[in-house]
């Protein structure tokens, strides 16, 4: 279980790490620093899957999930969304509970 967390603590990382990139490329291209939302990053790198997601939550599991929950996620910044859950997957210990004290009698 530990393993699987933390590889999907680093791939949402490197995610991150993808989009402060790609929001820096975009800087220093226009000269104006903009934030680049997670729904507009989707677009560019597949819009299809975007919109197959809206309809399969609009119409199969509960529509307003898509708006306004997950659309105000849409709309913060990528790197923020991908980097948040990163960091608490990788910092926060999972399943390394401590083990109970045994008395020795005697």
């Amino acid at each position: 279980m530990r393993v699987v967390v933390r590889i999907l603590g680093f791939l949402l990382l490197a995610g991150a790490l993808l989009a402060a990139a790609w929001q820096f490329q975009l800087w220093a291209q226009s000269g104006r620093f903009i934030p680049l939302p997670l729904g507009q990053m989707w677009f560019k790198l597949d819009p299809s899957s975007l919109n197959l997601t809206q309809a399969v939550i609009e119409r199969y599991v509960w529509p307003p999930l898509w708006d306004p929950v997950i659309l105000t996620v849409l709309r913060w910044p990528a790197w923020a969304v991908l980097g948040l859950p990163a960091l608490i997957l990788l910092v926060v210990p999972i399943g390394k509970g401590r083990r109970p004290v045994v008395e020795k009698e005697g």
